[in-house]
């Protein structure tokens, strides 16, 4: 409890000591009570404006403890008195304007902390926002400083003890006071605040306060630029002499709000100095349009994962925002080196002067704002960089350290609106914690890398790519933000990193793999030397790859990190992009135009089976949208083979062999590492020598630096390729090729895409059709289209004869049947049959017009379900093939194909089934497409197939799918949709002659191009037989009389070994044709079954027949159409004659004739259709009768004559051997004579009133005679009036119907003449003979039906 005597440092005021005192010090020493209390006050880090800040010291006895002279060295300890004030002065400035002057101090007793902000400066003339210019302790009265203080001086440290004062080491950086040096408008950093690495010592001067001098006071420009709490060391003559121990610590701590870093650049560097923190880089990147770009700008100063070495003294607000962009450095353009001494941008934006409106083009900030916490709890996560955003740039990073501008006071203790406005304007960012780097890269080819990019000048890679090539050479170009990201000297590195799960981090993470991971074996240089030693070149605009080309050995769809160092020495690496290899390879459409015309300049790319052509990819694509196709030129050497895709079968094992698009199950559904599973098949190295004998293809080397072609034909580009087989093929490559021009490792090998040889699926195919028979030719394949013709030719012709267009055969006719002798053609020597393919909209299976259109879809991951107008199945068979019109997909709702990206145009494509030939895209160029197609599958839904959906195996996973809509569009509803598999001729082909064994005849494919047929393949081969013969058939008519409608029996008996009358599970018919029904000359006309009135034919009432041009199609065929045309059906079957499910008949057709005036014949056909298993049998009679009229006399005296020819045969392709498959054949003759009809109407004819009676009814109700009760018929005939009447010689006949049932037997009937009682001079003499007769030759039917008199 002994006074406090400072003899030498301290003048007392007189005053006498307390009673009670111990004792009194003698000179020389000294007695301290060393307080310790360490309640921190906040200080503004490096710009809190103007504000004096006061630390109290407490005066708490019982807080005190004094330390016992002999513990310390003896008059070296001293302390300084209790209440003592240390205070700080700063003017509260915004833009520049002074608002007021604020004094920040301690308020003892108990107050031993002063709080202070960090900052920075504003612009060259308006200076920091908070620059401290006084600094001043006060000691309290009457302790007094003696003139040992004259040399009074003050240093800033970290540590809390008098240790401190004697180190050298224990230096802290500070802020810029200014920037110009005098200079307004200069942009040198050559101002240093006091107290820091330039200027550690400040010196104090004594003042004099109301009549003692209890002050020292220096005027000074103190900014503080690290948050953390710093100590002030005090010497009382200026030389911190460890020697004397007079140093001490000003028992005051300086609490500094804001953020410390370890301040070095590179992070590995332990250089220090004043200022340092705004040259702190944070570097962060952007991929052009977003593209590959994440949240990898983070600002983390938390306690647990902070950036190394980086930390945070908060208040109540601790927020982050960020400058202006950086103007562009002043380069020299030609060296690309600075023109100025400092690496910095002649534009430079600094914190708080303005908000960053002009980063309102640059980020997306609708999410995070332009103010982010940033605090010890919470990491500032940057917003993303636009999709616009093209080149590099630089920000101030600017931190708020819970400065409040209105006040000039941390934030902390102020509520309500005040609160809520510190941290949310610019002026209170006061604190640059750094440069963010924004940095980006561009893909350059070999010509456009060089240059500077600016509004004035894109020439430097003024079209970068945003994609590689997988396996192929390309220019990498570092593009770098202003204001010193890049060292002008050529020490940078670049290196390649395989992406990890930590690839996101942001760079400054001592996990990232550009820090902690070796460069990656998939990136290829052309030395292994080159690999960590070749630099980019010493320019500052920008680092560049151009002498050593970087490879990307990786497949589609892959990435790799790009990170860079500014120093070989230090290789601090980070990130500064991610390269992606192209999303697909693209094709062209033929042989590239630019190489030698000596060599087939123009060849068509392989597109048909059989076709001699060339293969060759395309590339060099970029745009000012980003394109799946996108990446840079081919350069070099390239292999490829050929896989089936969906022929051959070859994988799998056993019974379960397959194609290795079944094995892979892409038939039903697109799998999630289809491109992985493909590059692994490819890896497997099996080229196919059934595809083509030149697999793998002929080597691809381009022939200049760089190209958009890569054609595989050689090295002297002349050798061509030729498919033998059509089906979809799968493209292997390589690009990484040893001396020997082989793909240098077999896992080089990778997919590279796919696409539809067109042609038909040929072999072993036979096609079988009888004589006489219009069938038609259906063909299996890919790629089929409405351009496709078929040609028959000999079996000694080939189908590419005279360049693909060989010599016909002509024995069968085509466009049969015809109306009028306008087609059904023998065929000539050029004769080209068309192909059909089924569509929407389209034909059905029977000619007739559909419009089943698409008109939904349901995209799922994997597949997509495609919903039609109407039922499906019957036009689209599990397992076909179909495409999509392109133009008939609506994507995302873009009304016109101009509004669609390249992305949705591939989207498009990949729906569509069809794509463009990226080489014919151009607005000049006539684009051409190949195909691809999908397999379709039923959907079935508990067991039950869904009769207007298909699932076709293509996908879009959930983010990022697109949608699809397909609007009626030039009258035509719904999407239209072609199947590839299939096609098939109309049915008009007819053989007019059988095949000679042995030389069947040969198919040939082709295609039709502006008017003219190339073939290219075989599609099979084709035989016309003759059919078997039944062993009876004949035509019975019941009258002789010319031009007469009568009833005629059709008789045939089927053939005794024929097993197809038993064995076809399908429906059978029988058809008539009937040879000759011209009206006038013909043979014999059929008529409807109809019955005859007594006028026929004077006056009418004769059964009809059809108008010429009638017909009922077989898809029409109707029961009750058997009834109109036949009267009766007979068999000797126990069963009866099959009931038919239906009849139908055709046109009246006429063949064409070469001749003058067409002599062939008018016939017609009339058929009977019968379900399966309910059909003719072998070896059994059949008759049928109809109607029929003979248009002119016939005379069989020579020979018979054939009026009908019949065909037995399947109706149908199911359940049938083959189609048109005919079970036998048989022609009916007639070989009765008739004679003209008398047109004298006195000839002797029937009364037209009672002309037949039946005498001997046995029923008087109604006059019938039943015959079961009574087998004796007698009847009256009655002739007319007068020259009419019956004569001598005259003959009538009596025909029993139904012709089929009745027999009168062989005995002779009796009949006798009774004259007619009206006419008296009527008389009879001489006998009437009556006899039984049989239509038909009783050898065909034994029975007689018809009685002559």
């Amino acid at each position: 409890q002994a006074p406090f005597a400072m003899p030498r440092l301290w003048r007392h005021r007189r005053a006498a000591p307390p009673r009670g005192a111990m004792g009194r010090c003698t000179d020389g020493l000294l007695v301290a009570l060393l307080l310790f209390w360490r309640e921190a006050i906040p200080v503004f880090a490096a710009a809190v404006a103007n504000s004096t800040v006061d630390v109290d010291r407490g005066t708490n006895a019982t807080s005190r403890q004094s330390r016992r002279l002999e513990a310390l060295l003896v008059g070296t300890n001293w302390q300084w008195p209790a209440s003592t004030k240390l205070a700080f002065v700063y003017n509260l400035k915004v833009s520049g304007v002074v608002r007021a002057t604020l004094t920040a101090e301690n308020t003892p007793p108990g107050l031993s902390v002063i709080t202070v902000a960090s900052g920075t400066r504003e612009d060259a003339e308006g200076g920091p926002p908070v620059l401290y210019t006084n600094l001043r302790i006060t000691v309290p009265s009457p302790t007094q400083f003696t003139s040992l203080h004259e040399n009074a001086a003050v240093k800033l440290v970290t540590t809390n003890d008098r240790y401190s004062c004697y180190r050298t080491d224990n230096k802290v950086p500070v802020g810029f006071a200014g920037r110009d040096n005098g200079v307004a408008g200069s942009a040198k950093d050559t101002i240093k605040g006091d107290l820091g690495y330039t200027t550690q010592m400040v010196s104090l001067t004594r003042q004099d306060t109301g009549g003692a001098d209890n002050m020292l006071l220096a005027t000074t420009k103190i900014i503080f630029m690290w948050g953390g709490t710093y100590h002030l060391c005090y010497t009382p003559d200026g030389t911190f002499d460890a020697g004397v121990n007079k140093a001490n610590m000003v028992d005051v701590s300086i609490k500094v709000l804001g953020v410390k870093s370890p301040c070095s650049n590179p992070p590995s560097s332990s250089v220090k100095e004043d200022g340092c923190i705004e040259k702190e880089r944070w570097d962060c990147f952007f991929g052009r349009e977003g593209d590959g770009s994440v949240n990898n700008c983070i600002f983390s100063f938390k306690d647990d994962g902070a950036r190394l070495g980086w930390s945070v003294t908060t208040g109540d607000r601790s927020k982050l925002t960020w400058s202006d962009p950086y103007g562009a450095d002043t380069i020299d353009v030609g060296t690309g080196k600075y023109t100025q001494a400092e690496r910095f941008s002649t534009a430079p934006k600094w914190c708080a002067v303005a908000p960053p409106t002009g980063t309102s083009s640059i980020f997306n900030t609708d999410t995070t704002g332009t103010i982010l916490v940033a605090d010890k709890y919470t990491a500032a996560e940057m917003p993303p960089v636009k999709s616009t955003q093209s080149e590099a740039f630089t920000l101030s990073a600017c931190y708020c350290p819970s400065y409040d501008v209105d006040t000039g006071e941390p934030c902390s203790g102020l509520t309500g609106t005040a609160a809520d406005r510190c941290c949310e304007k610019h002026e209170e960012f006061i604190q640059m914690v750094g440069r963010i780097y924004y940095w980006t890269i561009r893909i350059c080819d070999m010509a456009n890398y060089a240059g500077v990019r600016s509004s004035s000048s894109p020439a430097g890679c003024a079209s970068p790519y945003r994609r590689v090539l997988p396996q192929q050479k390309f220019v990498l170009r570092i593009e770098c933000p202003p204001g010193g990201a890049c060292e002008s000297e050529g020490n940078n590195l670049v290196r390649y990193v395989e992406p990890t799960v930590d690839s996101s981090l942001p760079s400054w993470k001592e996990t990232h793999p550009c820090r902690v991971t070796g460069e990656s074996a998939a990136a290829v240089w052309p030395t292994a030397s080159a690999s960590g030693s070749a630099t980019g070149g010493d320019r500052v605009d920008y680092k560049v790859w151009y002498a050593q080309p970087v490879k990307i050995n990786k497949s589609l769809k892959q990435q790799i990190d790009v990170c860079y160092t500014n120093s070989i020495v230090s290789a601090y690496y980070f990130k500064v992009g991610t390269i992606k290899t192209a999303d697909a390879f693209a094709f062209a459409s033929k042989f590239p135009a630019h190489w030698d015309d000596t060599n087939k300049v123009g060849k068509k790319t392989i597109r048909y089976a059989g076709y001699e052509g060339s293969f060759t990819m395309y590339s060099g694509i970029s745009g000012a949208a980003k394109s799946p196709y996108d990446g840079n030129p081919f350069s070099g050497k390239a292999m490829s083979y050929f896989m089936s895709f969906d022929r051959e079968r070859l994988w799998g094992v056993g019974s379960a062999i397959t194609t290795l698009e079944s094995y892979l199950g892409l038939d039903k559904k697109m799998n999630v590492d289809t491109q992985t599973e493909l590059d692994k098949e490819c890896q497997k190295n099996r080229p196919s020598a059934f595809l083509t004998s030149s697999n793998p293809l002929p080597l691809a080397q381009v022939p200049t630096a760089e190209s958009q072609h890569l054609t595989f034909s050689g090295p002297s580009q002349n050798e061509y390729i030729t498919v033998n087989v059509a089906g979809v093929i799968a493209v292997c490559y390589c690009a990484i090729i040893s001396d020997s021009n082989q793909c240098e490792i077999t896992s080089n090998w990778m997919y590279a895409g796919r696409m539809t040889i067109q042609g038909p699926e040929g072999g072993s195919t036979l096609w079988e059709f009888d004589t006489n028979i219009v069938v038609k030719m259906r063909i299996s394949g890919w790629g089929l289209s409405q351009d496709d013709r078929l040609r028959i030719i000999p079996s000694t012709a080939s189908c590419t004869d005279n360049s693909g267009n060989p010599t016909g055969a002509t024995s069968f006719k085509t466009g049969c049947p015809a109306m009028n002798g306008v087609d059904c053609k023998d065929a000539e020597t050029n004769t080209d049959i068309t192909l059909n393919v089924f569509s929407g909209p389209g034909k059905d299976l029977f000619g007739g017009d559909q419009a089943n259109t698409i008109v939904g879809i349901e995209v799922q991951d994997t597949v997509s379900h495609i919903e039609f107008s109407d039922n499906i199945h019957d036009l689209i068979h599990e397992g076909d093939i179909i495409t999509i019109e392109y133009d008939s997909i609506t994507i995302n709702s873009k009304a016109t194909a101009g509004d669609e990206t390249p992305t949705e145009k591939y989207d498009k494509y990949l729906l569509s089934g069809e794509y463009d030939y990226q080489d014919t895209t151009g607005s000049s160029q006539t684009l051409e497409k190949f195909q691809l197609g999908h397999k379709v599958s039923k959907i079935e839904n508990n067991g039950v197939v869904e009769p207007k959906k298909l699932s076709i195996p293509i996908g879009w996973p959930l983010t990022g799918r697109p949608t699809f809509t397909f609007p009626a569009r030039s009258g035509s509803p719904g999407g239209r949709w072609t199947v590839r598999s299939r096609a098939e001729t109309g049915e008009e082909l007819r053989g007019t002659a059988a095949t000679t064994p042995g030389s069947d005849l040969k198919v040939c494919w082709g295609v039709r191009v502006t008017g003219a047929t190339t073939y290219y393949q075989q599609a099979g081969t084709l035989k016309f037989i003759d059919p078997p013969q039944m062993s009876q058939a004949a035509v019975y008519m019941t009258t002789v009389q010319t031009k007469a409608i009568a009833p005629t029996v059709i008789y045939f008996k089927t053939g005794a070994t024929r097993a197809e009358y038993s064995t076809t599970t399908g429906k059978t018919k029988l058809m008539l044709r009937f040879l000759d029904i011209s009206e006038d000359n013909g043979k014999l006309e059929w008529y409807f079954a109809e019955d005859h009135k007594p006028t026929c034919p004077s006056a009418g009432g004769c059964p009809t027949k059809p108008n010429p041009d009638q017909e009922v199609l077989y898809r029409n065929a109707r029961q009750y159409l058997c009834g109109r045309l036949f009267s009766e059906l007979w068999s000797e079957d126990a069963e009866g004659f099959p009931v038919p499910t239906g009849c139908y008949f055709s046109k009246r057709w006429r063949d064409y004739a070469v001749t003058l005036g067409n002599s062939n014949p008018f016939y017609q056909e009339v058929t009977l259709v019968f379900n399966a298993k309910n059909g003719l049998k072998a070896n059994t009679k059949y008759m049928m009768v109809m109607n029929a009229r003979n248009p002119t006399t016939l005379n069989p005296s020579a020979a018979a004559i054939p009026v009908v020819d019949l065909y037995t045969m399947c109706a149908e392709d199911t359940g049938c051997i083959r189609p048109y498959k005919v079970f036998e054949k048989a022609t009916g003759s007639i070989t009765r004579a008739t004679v003209p009809r008398s047109d004298d109407m006195n000839n002797p004819r029937l009364s037209v009133t009672n002309g037949f009676n039946i005498l001997s009814s046995n029923t008087p109700d109604d006059g019938t005679l039943n015959l079961s009760e009574m087998n004796i018929m007698q009847i009256k005939l009655t002739a007319g009036p007068g020259l009419r009447s019956i004569r001598p010689q005259a003959i009538i006949r009596m025909y029993m119907s139904p012709l089929t049932q009745w027999n009168v037997g062989r005995a002779q009937c009796t009949a006798s003449c009774v004259p007619f009682e009206e006419v008296s001079s009527a008389r009879c003499s001489g006998s009437v003979g009556c006899d039984p007769e049989a239509v038909l030759n009783t050898a065909h039917h034994d029975a007689y039906n018809a009685i002559k008199l």
